[in-house]
């Protein structure tokens, strides 16, 4: 069987806009024109310091990676505390900087680096903000920074690592499920995965631990919204869905410890429940293990991931979406190992019909805000594979309908054809 060709080209959004209210889906109409882009550089203290580039939104979505690292400022050019809090006593200008390159959505620019002493040292800057990067080793440093001094981004570290943070959203779009910036008065600085690592209190003008709030997606907050998930049936009567989050012996069960999934076979099929409200279905055991360290809920399927399920937990999550909670969401991944390398009981993926996937209108395009492209997707019409061109991996669902999709058949191996 012929495999998709995907042609993604990614166009970066961030932050957060004000956005016209969904519909039930009706026909699309087309596109609304993008606005043109502006380059603004941030105030600096001094006449004489070296002005830095902050890029908007608009300018973010419209540059390629090559540009937005032309319009970085040099790793010479840190200020001396910051690189004071990567590497103590050093100055950026004693350092020898081998190169950088973009993360955290291709918004941040790394800039690696080797100290006089041998030390590797990697520093950041933000171009949205237009910010370098502070690193603090705790909570507790964290939590003496003042009001007047809240940054944008910074580098937090606790018992699972460094984490490079920011307050931003990382679509525009105020219709899509994702991970929020500003809930009841609180920001949250949350790591690339959406996980929050630290909040500030707008009203109290304190810091806040994320355990020390109800903004992280817990097992209570979980089962409560999949308890919740509920239609009416063709008999007239309303029907419940599964708890996910519960353990059914021989079929799916919850995982307890990191060794558990360490030691799970190659290939097994992994359904993680995030503190950042995504749901992701598939991926390694290396992630997984990660994932349950910094609290992340996890169940694994010995006889596959159904398409039953997967209509159910998008279900949930445009409930949770139409009554105003826009932070679940569903990802499909990859189980992060090839064909051969496969032991035990195995699954090579599950399709759903178009119709099945939540939908609403944005804009005079049918979207979904809750279920993401898939990574390995190949898409089908009447039974017969379709080579679809994705344009925005936001706005897939209307490229796909437009090209008459009807189906989709999910994937989970990145490296090998269905019919191998």
């Amino acid at each position: 069987m012929k495999r998709v060709m995907l042609f993604c080209f990614v166009i970066l959004l961030a932050g957060c806009a004000t956005a016209p209210t969904l519909t039930p889906v009706p026909s699309p109409v087309g596109e609304s024109p993008t606005p043109a882009a502006t380059r603004t550089p941030v105030p600096t203290a001094t006449a004489t310091a070296t002005p830095m580039p902050r890029l908007t939104m608009e300018d973010l979505k419209s540059m390629s990676g090559a540009d937005k690292l032309k319009m970085a400022p040099q790793a010479e050019s840190a200020p001396k505390d910051v690189v004071s809090s990567f590497a103590a006593g050093e100055s950026a200008r004693d350092i020898a900087w081998s190169g950088k390159s973009l993360t955290f959505w291709e918004r941040v620019v790394a800039y690696e680096g080797t100290t006089k002493s041998g030390e590797k040292v990697t520093l950041y800057y933000d171009l949205e903000s237009g910010q370098w990067a502070k690193q603090y080793a705790d909570f507790d440093e964290v939590s003496k920074i003042p009001a007047d001094e809240v940054a944008d981004v910074m580098v937090v570290n606790d018992e699972n690592g460094a984490h490079l943070v920011r307050n931003k959203l990382q679509y525009d779009y105020d219709w899509i499920s994702q991970p929020q910036v500003m809930i009841e008065g609180k920001m949250v600085f949350r790591d690339e995965k959406g996980y929050p690592k630290a909040i500030w209190d707008t009203n109290a003008k304190k810091w806040l631990r994320p355990e020390e709030s109800d903004i992280p997606w817990t097992r209570e907050k979980w089962e409560k919204a999949l308890s919740q998930y509920s239609w009416i049936g063709d008999n007239g009567e309303k029907t419940y869905a599964t708890n996910y989050l519960k353990d059914f012996p021989g079929f799916n069960k919850i995982l307890t410890s990191k060794s558990e999934i360490e030691s799970l076979p190659a290939g097994s099929q992994i359904l993680i429940f995030n503190p950042s409200g995504e749901i992701t279905f598939w991926t390694s055991r290396e992630e997984a293990a990660k994932r349950f360290d910094e609290g992340a809920i996890m169940k694994v399927y010995y006889r596959g991931m159904s398409q039953y399920t997967a209509v159910n937990l998008s279900g949930v999550a445009f409930q949770q979406w139409q009554a105003g909670n826009k932070n679940i969401f569903l990802t499909f991944g990859d189980v992060g190992v090839t064909r051969s390398e496969i032991t035990g009981d195995y699954y090579g993926g599950f399709g759903l019909w178009i119709k099945d996937i939540p939908q609403a209108e944005f804009q005079g395009r049918i979207e979904s805000p809750v279920v993401r492209l898939p990574e390995h997707p190949v898409f089908r019409s009447n039974h017969e594979d379709l080579t679809v061109s994705v344009f925005d991996p936001l706005f897939w669902l209307d490229d796909i309908k437009k090209a008459g999709v009807d189906f989709i058949y999910i994937d989970n191996l990145s490296n090998t054809s269905l019919s191998d």
